[in-house]
């Protein structure tokens, strides 16, 4: 399939994604009420505002992978084009199958003269990095304070052999016809997904210690690891949108030794985390708007 046969193909997308997707947004919200009503009345609000604020920070520092990715590549995308699009297609995170928030951003970037094979490579490193990372750090950081046992280890050795592998698979003509990217690149790469996981790391631990929680609960860099580590099974399980209760499930057994709490109440804790991530959405989402409504009546002014 020729690039421009792709554009045609995306072409007609662009215009539905966001329609469709702002309903889902919108309908996300309204069917997580409850769990946001819940959480909000039993979190300290000064913890739970800033693991809000942590997450929509996020969203400055995820575009900025296809910014590295695809200006290494030769195209012409400048890091605030990068993150227009990433907030503009915010919504479509809720649409069902959870993959049209990339879909959509490929839309936009092969609007903005992306390649087929540059595509599919951007593609294949928003996949494979941020899982790689979260396993290496998620499993070493829970053996270097003794928890985690043998799933920890083997996190660790798997998140350690993707990260090495990554480069030499971008490398296979299937990936990239045209020139793979560099060794540089990648590192660039890593370090966008390295400080977008420890961003994402002090979000939960904001959103945990916004609870009551016992004398002997874990400390703070457990629970950052163990919610990397539980983050990374949740992708693996590709059926479950969003790592839907695997991540809750995998944290709750990660944390539960000495922690104090029962195993069901440490699952419906994690599970209130969605509800900082959906506000930190509808926050960077409603900027975003804001930020362009603002733009384009400077535009009719000027």
């Amino acid at each position: 399939m020729s690039t421009d046969t792709l554009r045609r193909m995306l072409r007609p997308l662009r215009a539905v994604f966001t329609p469709l997707a702002a309903l889902f947004l919108l309908a996300a919200a309204w069917s997580a009420r409850g769990i946001v009503e819940d959480t909000l009345r039993q979190a300290q609000w000064p913890f739970f505002i800033a693991a809000t604020l942590l997450w929509a920070v996020s969203h400055l520092i995820a575009p900025a992978l296809a910014w590295v990715v695809l200006g290494a590549g030769g195209v012409h995308l400048s890091y605030r084009k990068a993150l227009a699009i990433h907030a503009s297609r915010l919504p479509a995170r809720y649409l069902p199958g959870g993959i049209w928030h990339t879909v959509s951003r490929v839309a936009d970037y092969s609007a903005a003269g992306a390649t087929r094979a540059q595509l599919t490579v951007l593609v294949a490193i928003e996949n494979a990095l941020p899982v790689a990372l979260a396993a290496a750090l998620g499993g070493g950081g829970l053996l270097l304070f003794g928890r985690g046992g043998a799933a920890a280890g083997a996190a660790l050795a798997l998140g350690l052999v993707l990260l090495a592998g990554i480069p030499f698979v971008l490398r296979h003509r299937l990936l990239s016809s045209g020139a793979p990217p560099t060794w540089a690149t990648y590192a660039r790469a890593a370090a966008v997904m390295l400080g977008f996981w420890i961003t994402a790391a002090l979000a939960f631990c904001g959103y945990w210690n916004a609870f009551p929680l016992p004398a002997d609960a874990p400390s703070l860099p457990v629970v950052a690891a163990a919610y990397l580590l539980s983050w990374a099974a949740g992708f693996a399980m590709v059926l479950a949108p969003q790592g839907l209760g695997v991540f809750e499930v995998s944290i709750a057994a990660l944390l539960r030794d000495g922690a104090g709490t029962p195993f069901v109440d440490t699952v419906v804790l994690a599970a209130g985390f969605r509800a900082a991530v959906l506000g930190a959405d509808l926050l960077a989402y409603a900027l975003y708007l804001t930020v362009r409504a603002l733009r384009r009546r400077d535009a009719q002014d000027g």
